[in-house]
Parts: structure tokens; sequence; C-alpha cells
């Protein structure tokens, strides 16, 4: 990875996170941006996304996905790059993982 692209994927991370953070949820106590990947063309970028309760993932990316353009237009208003790159909202898996392993040691520890 560039030097460019950590930059970028550091810099959309935030963004992204505080606009984001502007959004109202309902029913879901955190949405948070674990990780951006940019593409090394740098016309297509992966934010992938972590919604706290699990169950409502769905619902909450699919607002998200509804909501792109908004974020994109927003997000360029604040970040200077000669030709914004697509967004594309994904659901961070790792993190659910993580709960079901911690939920099945909790119930063997009980």
């Amino acid at each position: 990875m560039s030097h460019r692209e950590a930059s970028l994927n550091k810099e959309i991370k935030k963004v992204i996170s505080h606009l984001l953070a502007g959004i109202d949820f309902p029913e879901v106590q955190l949405v948070t941006v674990t990780r951006v990947e940019i593409a090394s063309d740098l016309k297509d970028v992966n934010i992938f996304v972590s919604v706290f309760p699990f169950e409502k993932s769905k619902e909450t990316l699919e607002k998200i996905r509804n909501k792109k353009n908004s974020l994109k237009k927003k997000a360029a208003q604040r970040i200077e790059i000669k030709n914004f790159p697509e967004f594309h909202f994904k659901k961070e898996e790792k993190n659910e993982a993580a709960d079901r392993i911690n939920r099945v040691l909790n119930k063997i520890d009980s």
C-alpha cells in the first residue's frame, strides 16, 4: 500500500465516521467504521461498518447505502482528491465472529 492510499484510507475513515455520527439510526446503539480499503487505482473504496446490536446490521447498512451519494458528496467537500472514489459499504464480519466466540466461551464458563 502506498503512502497516498494509506493517507486516503485514514482520511476517508475519519470523515465517514463523523458523517455517520450525524445520522439517526433508530434501535441502533453504535455504528462504527472499522476499516477503509481504497483500490490502488483510487477509483473505489470499501468502507467496512460494524453495527451494534448486530441484529440490526442489515437494515442499518441498507440505510447507509441509500445515503451513499449524499455521504460521498459531503466527503468530497472535505477531502482533496481529483476524482473521488466510488463508495462501497460493507458489513464488518470480524466483530460479529468475535462476539459469537465470546458468547460460546461465556456459556462454557457458566
